[in-house]
């Protein structure tokens, strides 16, 4: 009996486990809760492994609600509870795919996704198409809002969701509602005459929909930090009433709105238009989340370690601090490494402008063999795989292989793809699609008109394989270039 004790705490290790039929290699995105609390910051990015199989320890001292986000299949939560294992399941073929939970309270961890799996701001335009009278989408909404609490009640009252489940169901059911309710507004705020001197300008109406928007921290406190359990309250106070209400209807209707030229002013008058708008731990909570995002969005304004060293001075004892303080880091790296410039490493593909084709741009490196990545500075796989680099380099220097990094960014973007060539060290070759060779990459490397990326490639001799491994399976990558070799 003394020995069996520790091997059965071994078996019984308490874990979160993913599988995703078909996403053998594919990234996660993860957002695990912070002391109960979503903040976006957190998020990290691992793989499935070669079986599409993801373990995480569970190291939860409260309990809290964990964010899966799945390529192609859409957003997953998962309530968890200290010491608890869980399995989350579901296949990879489309966001409508069938999943599974197992692991406490499962049942009811089936209607916590089922019931808001659709995106709210969806619903709320599509609501608002098929009736644009206010008060008619409030009792909707509140009517849905109700159906959805009944369920969440019978399951708690049957002993199958516990009073924390059942108390954080209400809250996420409650901004879900607060902000389809809002999303019924959105277009009015686009389409409403905000200047009085224009035809159709009318007080009266402006009025209206400024009283409407005051109807929705009755469904949801937007000043509330107690119902920051999810990402849809989240979305719901700095989307919505941030965004939506203060910026786009508050202050156009003051008409006291300056434009901002760049993207870094507008997230700074962002942030100060939260930081004027929320008090006390709710003003610290959505002053974290905003400058967790701009770190989670890989962004990199110079802006951020500044930033931080401000928030940490106003909050020196927030739990969100080491997270930030490591993200501030990173920008200061970045920083750096730009301001070092291009290495002899860093190729750039001569006349891109010429490049039409895939082919055309295989067949201008005739005589080599590249191995290919598409990407884009915006896609967060692409990057995330930048991890394995190092031994990547080392399997193509063996296989007497150079890398061709394809870029698909915009012409807006340009600087930044130059930014995070130099910041992730990407030793090889460069191009940034022209719009013919990004429409053709499409076609070639794409489906129904659509690319995903990251993608992966080779050109051989002036001749395009479709499909390589990605760098995150390298031996399966080597497997690859052994049998191709072999294959002279």
């Amino acid at each position: 009996m003394l020995m069996s004790g520790p091997l059965l705490a071994s078996a019984q290790k308490a874990d979160i486990t993913v599988t995703v039929a078909g996403g053998a290699g594919e990234q996660v995105i993860v957002v695990p809760p912070q002391q109960g609390e979503y903040f976006s910051g957190g998020a990290i990015q691992p793989m499935l492994d070669s079986n599409g199989v993801l373990v995480l320890p569970n190291r939860e001292k409260v309990p809290g609600i964990y964010h899966f986000v799945f390529k192609g299949t859409g957003l997953y939560k998962l309530y968890v509870k200290p010491g608890k294992r869980y399995s989350l399941s579901l296949e990879r073929a489309s966001a409508d795919a069938p999943f599974a939970v197992t692991g406490p309270d499962a049942e009811a961890q089936q209607l916590f996704n089922r019931s808001m799996k659709e995106f709210y701001q969806e619903t709320g335009m599509r609501w608002y198409k098929e009736d644009t009278v206010f008060a008619h989408n409030k009792q909707r909404a509140l009517a849905r809002r109700d159906s959805v609490l009944q369920l969440f009640r019978n399951l708690h009252a049957a002993g199958k969701m516990d009073n924390g489940f059942f108390e954080a169901a209400q809250k996420v059911n409650n901004a879900y509602h607060a902000s389809i309710l809002g999303a019924t507004m959105i277009m009015p705020i686009f389409n409403v005459v905000y200047k009085k001197d224009l035809p159709g300008y009318s007080a009266a109406r402006l009025q209206e929909m400024n009283a409407n928007w005051q109807e929705l921290p009755a469904i949801s406190d937007v000043h509330d930090r107690s119902q920051a359990v999810s990402m849809e309250f989240y979305d719901y106070v700095n989307n919505l009433w941030a965004t939506m209400y203060q910026r786009g209807l508050v202050i156009r209707m003051k008409d006291s709105i300056t434009p901002k030229p760049t993207r870094e002013e507008a997230e700074l008058y962002h942030k100060d238009l939260i930081a004027a708008h929320f008090k006390g731990p709710m003003r610290e909570y959505v002053l974290a989340s905003w400058l967790g995002d701009q770190i989670a969005g890989e962004k990199f304004y110079a802006f951020i370690p500044g930033e931080y060293a401000a928030f940490s001075n106003s909050y020196p004892k927030s739990k969100f601090n080491a997270l930030l303080a490591k993200g501030a880091k990173e920008v200061k790296e970045y920083r750096k490494s730009v301001a070092a410039g291009f290495s002899a490493a860093h190729r750039f593909v001569k006349e891109p402008e010429k490049l039409s084709t895939v082919r055309e741009l295989a067949a201008a490196f005739r005589g080599k063999t590249l191995y290919v990545d598409l990407w884009a500075t915006w896609c967060s796989p692409c990057k995330a795989a930048f991890a394995y680099n190092k031994p990547l380099h080392e399997l193509l220097r063996k296989n007497g292989m150079e890398a061709l990094y394809i870029s698909i960014d915009r012409n807006a973007d340009a600087k930044k793809w130059e930014e995070m060539i130099m910041y992730y060290d990407l030793k090889g070759y460069h191009i940034r699609a022209t719009g013919a060779l990004n429409k053709d990459i499409t076609g070639v490397f794409g489906k129904a008109g659509t690319l995903s990326i990251p993608r992966y490639a080779i050109f051989k001799d002036g001749e395009v394989i479709l499909d390589a491994k990605p760098p995150g399976r390298l031996r399966e990558l080597e497997a690859q270039l052994k049998e191709m070799a072999a294959a002279k």
